[in-house]
Formats: C-alpha cells, sequence, structure tokens
C-alpha cells in the first residue's frame, strides 16, 4: 500500500518540477524580450542623435536631442529645439506700439535689439524662453488648451489658448489675450518651420501682422 502511494506520488513531484522550470524558462525569455526592446529603442535613441550631430556638426546637439526626446509631443516640437538667431523682422515697429506700448523713441531702440528665443523640452512639455539684450526674458510653455503666460517686461499677465496643428505646414498656434492690452483683444502667434529650415514666428492682431525669421545658432 505505501509502495503504491509513493509511486503514484513521484510522477506528480516530477510534473510539479517540470511546470516549476517551464515557468522560469517563460520569466526568462520574457525579460529577455524586454532587455530587447529597451536595447532596441536606445539603439534609435543614439541613431537620431548622430542623424542631428551628423547634419549641424554639432556634437551637443546629439546630446540635446538625446535629453529631449518625448514621444507624447509632435515631430514639430523636436524640431524646434534649440536656440535660433534672427535673420529677418517684419513690420516690429507696429508690434512695439500697439502690442507693447511703446513710444516712437523707445521703439526705436528696441527695434534694434534682437530677439533670441531657445526652445527646450523638460517633463514633457516645450518650452521657450526669447532673449532680448537690455531687457527681461520672456519665458512661456507651448501647451495645448488653456494655459497662462506673464511677460515681465510689461507686467501683465495673458490668458492663452494654444493648439499644435498639422498644416501645412506644421505648427504650434496659441491665441492670447489680457484686458490691459488691445481692450481683451486676442493677439495669435504661430510658431513653424519653413521649406528652408528656418523657425519662423509670427503674431497676428486686429489686421496687422509682424513675423520673425530665424536660423539656428
Amino acid at each position: 500500500m505505501i509502495n503504491d502511494v509513493v509511486g503514484a506520488s513521484a510522477p506528480m513531484h516530477g510534473e510539479s518540477k517540470r511546470e516549476e522550470l517551464r515557468k522560469k524558462m517563460q520569466s526568462k525569455i520574457k525579460l529577455a524580450s524586454t532587455l530587447q526592446g529597451l536595447q532596441g529603442a536606445a539603439r534609435e535613441k543614439s541613431k537620431k542623435a548622430d542623424t542631428m550631430a551628423s547634419e549641424t556638426g554639432d556634437e551637443s546637439a546629439a546630446v540635446e536631442a538625446e535629453d529631449s526626446t518625448d514621444e507624447s509631443l509632435p515631430p514639430l516640437a523636436q524640431q524646434l529645439v534649440g536656440t535660433w538667431k534672427p535673420i529677418k523682422t517684419e513690420n516690429y515697429s507696429n508690434y512695439l506700439k500697439d502690442v507693447v506700448g511703446l513710444n516712437v523713441m523707445i521703439r526705436k531702440i528696441a527695434e534694434k535689439i534682437p530677439l533670441t528665443p531657445t526652445y527646450t523640452i523638460e517633463n514633457g512639455m516645450l518650452h521657450c524662453i526669447v532673449s532680448c539684450p537690455g531687457a527681461t526674458a520672456v519665458e512661456s510653455s507651448l501647451v495645448s488648451g488653456h494655459s497662462t503666460s506673464y511677460e515681465p517686461n510689461t507686467k501683465v499677465t495673458f490668458e492663452c489658448e494654444g493648439v499644435w496643428q498639422s498644416g501645412p505646414p506644421p505648427n504650434f498656434t496659441v491665441a492670447r489675450s489680457s484686458p490691459k492690452v488691445l481692450k481683451g483683444a486676442p493677439i495669435t502667434a504661430c510658431n513653424f518651420i519653413n521649406d528652408k529650415g528656418q523657425l519662423v514666428l509670427k503674431q497676428s492682431w486686429g489686421n496687422s501682422c509682424f513675423t520673425t525669421t530665424h536660423t539656428r545658432v
């Protein structure tokens, strides 16, 4: 009787060990697959960075590209990342007069100050800092939906409504307004890359438009 019990339990014990080994093998296969996926993503990320470095001749741009990658943002966001210098400005004087509220003497000085935007991606969000020598840099975030932005030089807070658009060309457009500026009428700003790879910032209010074209620093 005892022999019968032992004989019956032995196959069950062997089956249990085989099941345990099978589960361990499955776990190892799953882990290997996960590692392969992570390695593939890392290789793709490195490839993008190397491509940018070869195109720009700037290895720091490659590092910046690696650090800034965020798949939750549209491709345009990645293209905007970096610092841009102005090469062409149109109708800036009217913008300074109507929107900023500067008198003619100060406008003449302000028109000579280059506006240099720098875009970065942090925590899945695209940020822009516009540097202007002699004035406080203006910071903003390119956010879909409602947000607020503060203009430190005029001490005005704007209510903003932004949207990423597929174009053409792909762009980020934001309408901002404040009762302290243009009696609350909206000012629309559009960020996009033209067919020459240049950054174009276009701001519109009423029947007027102020446009700056930039190239990478």
